[in-house]
């Protein structure tokens, strides 16, 4: 079965769900230094675990990812289905339909209130 898994303590969770952003530093900013990174593209998560030659075509994008992951976190990277985390396409989804393609919420959105409702094993 694909569930959603809490974090350990002291741990927080990014799911990128295909998505991405501006690495602006927020997170470490804040405090958070130990993040599980969870992606729903297997390829990209093996991208950032294994070696990639200088000569692969995305090995730009991936070493410029490294240096972000490399700066000051101690991160797992794993892949995770779609499924496995719907508040996350959930949020996601809601965040590609706003106009600058961010959106910054002080109270859960009505939409995955309601996910929620629906599967209270979602929240924690």
């Amino acid at each position: 079965m694909v569930q959603w898994c809490k974090p350990p303590s002291c741990w927080f969770i990014l799911n990128t769900d295909g998505s991405r952003c501006h690495a602006d530093n927020h997170a470490t900013a804040k405090g958070c230094a130990l993040l599980v990174v969870e992606m729903d593209v297997a390829v990209v998560v093996h991208f950032l675990r294994n070696s990639m030659l200088s000569s692969h075509p995305c090995y730009t994008l991936v070493r410029d990812c490294l240096e972000i992951i490399e700066g000051g976190w101690i991160i797992e990277i794993r892949h995770v289905y779609r499924e496995g985390n719907r508040c996350a396409d959930c949020l996601a989804m809601l965040a590609h339909d706003a106009a600058n393609g961010l959106s910054i919420c002080p109270e859960p959105p009505d939409e995955l209130l309601t996910l929620i409702s629906i599967c209270p094993e979602l929240a924690f």
